[in-house]
């Protein structure tokens, strides 16, 4: 019974996907992330995992299942009433490629500004830093350049469909520079996840093409765990210092975000903790433009640090916890989350 919900939750996703790829839309790396990071996962820790009980992998693929099958009926009704309200333009004007990259470019130019204004332009403060003092240090410049490297994640991929080779080169470096001194998955992830959805999404499914995409693939996840690596292993010195064996032994031995969903097991076997069930990413979201000290009480703490403390049973200064998009809508409302959650991400 375990593995058929497990299933249905699986075809559920790639249902979603499907329908997004017919689309051609740029927002089938949703379903496509969750697929990777929550449905396959799910199936497998069905069948393999005995540390939680089979209430909770069924419970998490019922409430997956209904998460994407809302999804895909929000995501129907939105699409409709975007295509009514703005019709589309021409996606391959070049003239609108040529300005897009260069927007994007100046965006981008400012955030490496401003994040190497963070080591006041130092070479070695950036070889020395490691992720906690990172993060410990951060301040609203450094935050600030996060949020332009996300707004102009479209340059990569402006830069290959104008054949831009300056950007090219320039995306490659920021990839390395994500890698090694930031130890930032997220940043690599936003420079390349619009060039692998637009050519899947175009794919015609040829055999070059699918070699293609795996390579990127291969490329892609070698990096993502490469800053992973490198942010276990403290800084880039204490990375370079290093031999083979000494890396492989300090990198993680779990599946990183690949085991993401076993929090949902955990918290639905354990009883919730405060301030869960409270909606409160609903409440920071609605309130992103209030000053902090006007903020309502549930929306003072982020929900990621309450997830830290209440899974790690450590202090939030330590880190955060990102449970998936369906997790986190079951431990924001776990009675209507599926479909409130599900409709603000379509």
């Amino acid at each position: 019974m375990t593995f058929l919900i497990a299933a249905v939750c699986l075809w559920s996703n790639v249902y979603a996907l499907l329908q997004e790829w017919r689309w051609k839309s740029p927002f089938l790396a949703f379903p496509l992330c969750l697929l990777a990071i929550f449905s396959l996962p799910n199936l497998y820790y069905g069948i393999a995992e005995t540390e939680f009980t089979a209430s909770a992998h069924q419970v998490a693929s019922l409430w997956g299942t209904l998460f994407f099958v809302c999804y895909t009926f929000f995501r129907k009704v939105t699409r409709g009433a975007v295509r009514l309200a703005a019709p589309g333009g021409e996606e391959n004007d070049p003239a609108a490629l040529s300005t897009a990259c260069k927007l994007s470019g100046l965006i981008i130019f400012a955030a490496t500004i401003l994040q190497m204004a963070f080591y006041r332009f130092s070479l070695q403060a950036m070889m020395a830093s490691s992720w906690q003092s990172h993060r410990e240090a951060a301040d609203s410049t450094l935050l600030l350049s996060t949020y332009l490297f996300f707004a102009a994640a479209s340059y990569t991929l402006t830069s290959l469909r104008i054949k831009g080779r300056f950007g090219l080169l320039f995306s490659l470096g920021l990839v390395l520079y994500s890698v090694l001194i930031l130890k930032s998955r997220g940043l690599v992830v936003s420079l390349a996840m619009p060039v692998f959805v637009y050519y899947f999404a175009h794919a015609r499914l040829t055999r070059g093409h699918l070699v293609r995409l795996s390579g990127f693939l291969a490329v892609f996840f070698l990096l993502y765990l490469g800053a992973r690596s490198v942010r276990h292993a403290g800084s880039l010195n204490d990375f370079r210092g290093k031999t083979g064996s000494e890396v492989i032994e300090s990198s993680p031995t779990d599946l990183g975000d690949f085991s993401l969903v076993k929090s949902f097991y955990h918290f639905f076997d354990d009883r919730f903790p405060d301030k869960f069930n409270e909606n409160i990413t609903l409440w920071r979201v609605a309130t992103i433009l209030v000053p902090s000290r006007f903020k309502p009480e549930p929306a003072q703490v982020d929900f990621s640090l309450i997830l830290f403390e209440a899974y790690y049973v450590q202090s939030a200064s330590r880190g955060s916890f990102h449970a998936t998009a369906v997790a986190d809508s079951y431990f924001n409302d776990r009675y209507l989350g599926f479909a409130l959650y599900s409709f603000l991400y379509a």
